[in-house]
């Protein structure tokens, strides 16, 4: 069996914890706060940095948020949505393994830069 890279964000102590590979995820039920799993996607960015799911990326002028599709069983970049639930214009879905996702480029993530994406919100 093949491991995860994962990224691990505790959002009581907003720290993040360094890349890593697992080959079970542990269990944090004892644990004082449960951690955010960020799965790396298996890409890297323009700058040949590893895009992990809610990263905050840049693609033809306009911020995404790296995620998975369940439906599709793909990871996509997806416009961040307004306060409303509905999407911002232009939203685009492209899998990672096409081309585009490689033409972006990672600026933060969710957790870490919530503002980044909060003023598209507004």
């Amino acid at each position: 069996m093949d491991s995860l890279k994962v990224m691990l964000w505790y959002p009581k102590h907003k720290t993040m914890s360094v890349p890593m590979e697992i080959w079970n995820l542990p269990d944090y039920e004892g644990l004082p706060e449960k951690p955010i799993i960020r799965l790396f996607s298996g890409a890297t960015d323009i700058n040949y940095k590893e895009i992990y799911e809610y990263d905050i990326v840049l693609f033809k002028g306009y911020k995404y948020i790296v995620e998975y599709d369940t439906i599709n069983l793909k990871w996509c970049l997806v416009q961040p949505r307004k306060k409303d639930g509905n999407t911002l214009e232009g939203v685009y879905t492209g899998g990672v393994d096409g081309q585009d996702i490689k033409r972006c480029e990672i600026i933060g993530n969710l957790f870490e830069n919530p503002e980044l994406v909060e003023e598209e919100q507004g």
